[in-house]
C-alpha cells in the first residue's frame, strides 16, 4: 500500500476518533476516548517523521525542507498539548479546552498535510510510496507486537 495512502487513511481515524471524543459524554468515557486518540497521534506522527518527511528531504528542495520544518513543528505542538491534556482530569474545564485546541490544531494539521505534503510526496518520490509504505506497516506491526 502506498505511504500517503496509508497516512490518509490514518487522518480519516483520527478525524473519526476526534469526532467520537466530541460526542462522548462521561469523565471516564472521554479519557478513554482520548487516550486511544493520543496514541493514535503520536503513531502516526512519528511513522510520517521516521518514512514520509526524510524520503522527502532526500530530493527536496529549501521549499520542501521549510515545508516539512513546519509539519515536524506542529507534531512538536501536538505531543506538548497531548502530554499536557494525559495527566487531567476529564471533567475539568481545562481539559475541554485543551481537547478544543488539540482539535483544531490536528485538524489543520491534516488539511495543511493532505493538501501540500502528500501531493508533493507523489510528485518527487511517487515510485518510492509502495516500499515505504510497506516499511511503515511492517515497523507498526513490531511496535503493536511490543505493546
Amino acid at each position: 500500500m502506498r505511504a500517503t495512502f496509508l497516512l490518509r487513511r490514518d487522518h480519516d481515524e483520527l478525524r473519526r476518533l476526534f469526532s467520537r471524543l466530541r460526542d462522548q459524554s462521561g469523565a471516564e468515557s472521554r479519557l478513554e476516548r482520548f487516550r486511544e486518540l493520543a496514541a493514535s497521534l503520536i503513531l502516526h506522527a512519528q511513522a510520517e517523521e521516521r518514512f514520509l518527511y526524510p524520503a522527502l528531504e532526500d530530493v527536496g528542495d529549501g521549499e520542501t525542507e521549510r515545508l516539512l520544518a513546519e509539519a515536524r513543528f506542529e507534531h512538536a505542538r501536538v505531543e506538548d498539548l497531548v502530554e499536557c491534556l494525559i495527566g487531567m482530569d476529564g471533567r475539568d474545564s481545562e481539559f475541554d479546552r485543551g481537547v478544543t485546541q488539540l482539535d483544531r490544531l490536528v485538524l489543520q494539521h491534516l488539511r495543511e498535510e493532505e493538501g501540500r505534503v502528500f501531493p508533493l510526496a507523489e510528485r518527487l518520490i511517487g515510485a518510492r510510496l509502495e516500499p515505504l509504505g510497506h516499511a511503515i506497516e511492517q515497523w507498526r506491526s513490531r511496535f503493536e507486537a511490543a505493546a
